[in-house]
């Protein structure tokens, strides 16, 4: 069975002019397992893809494959011609035709982020798949919830309408509340190591079903540098000049995060930044 050009509320970011087209493969009579938390479990045999686009030149594909092995990451560099896709072993950085600076992963730095607290997988998840798409084979509007469940893709799905269906903010909605946009905006480019096990640095939890009281951020000591801010906190409330998660989504040098984009993401820096600035004070017994 394969899904084909999935899209997600609140992709990860990959420059500003690529284009990601994305899709999955589940070998025949398999489905994906839902947990209770939203996570989806692809079974063996799976194949995740990415293609990126500038404009509409593929210059890379990325995969992601479960075999009995457990789950392995594959980067592939394509020529001009598109005639071949060359693996890439060593990551290597370049510019794109356009100019963009930009970041070829290797195998290892797949499961750097594909950490295993998410089962490999960071888009698929109820929240991100729960929102409309448009299928251009059908030339019709759908949810890709609604469309996978109906096909019989998921098993263990939550049940009924999608509206009663939590689904993750776009970060870039403004209709949506800053606070869920901002948390939505660090669960996709963050929590795959900031979360419990996910290998990052300190106590942050920025998982989007994680309440601030409990993301150990709010006035929270750097766990590593303050870059000389004697003031200088993961999450000052009202000041994001003091905020540390604000001046690492500043950086785009060795201590940026996430560590494999080669530009600020100025759009998605400043929903967070909006987010710190709107807030007061720490919530009540926050860590």
């Amino acid at each position: 069975m394969c899904s084909r050009r999935r899209a997600v509320n609140a992709p990860f970011y990959s420059e500003d002019t690529v284009y990601k087209e994305r899709s999955f493969f589940l070998p025949d009579g398999e489905t994906v397992f839902v947990a209770n938390s939203g996570d989806w479990v692809f079974p063996e045999g799976s194949v995740i893809a990415k293609q990126f686009y500038l404009g509409d030149e593929l210059f890379e594909t990325r995969l992601l494959t479960r075999s009995s092995d457990g789950w392995a990451g594959w980067s592939y560099r394509w020529d001009d011609e598109l005639n071949d896709g060359v693996r890439v072993d060593i990551s290597t950085s370049t510019t794109l035709s356009d100019g963009t600076a930009w970041i070829y992963p290797d195998r290892g730095q797949c499961l750097h982020c594909h950490t295993a607290p998410t089962n490999r997988t960071l888009g698929p998840e109820t929240r991100q798949m729960n929102g409309a798409h448009y299928y251009s084979e059908s030339q019709r509007w759908s949810n890709q919830l609604d469309t996978l469940r109906a096909i019989g893709a998921l098993r263990n799905a939550p049940t009924g309408d999608v509206s009663t269906i939590e689904a993750m903010p776009s970060p870039t909605d403004v209709d949506a509340p800053i606070e869920d946009r901002a948390k939505a905006y660090l669960h996709t480019n963050c929590a795959q190591c900031h979360q419990p096990g996910g290998g990052g640095y300190g106590l942050a939890d920025f998982r989007y079903s994680t309440p601030l009281a409990s993301m150990n951020i709010c006035n929270v000591s750097a766990w590593s540098s303050s870059f000389g801010n004697l003031d200088a906190a993961l999450l000052v409330p009202g000041v994001k000049e003091d905020s540390l998660i604000y001046e690492r989504l500043s950086r785009a040098d060795a201590h940026a995060m996430h560590p494999y984009r080669a530009t600020v993401d100025v759009t998605g820096r400043d929903v967070v930044g909006a987010w710190i600035d709107s807030l007061s004070q720490c919530p009540p017994g926050a860590n």
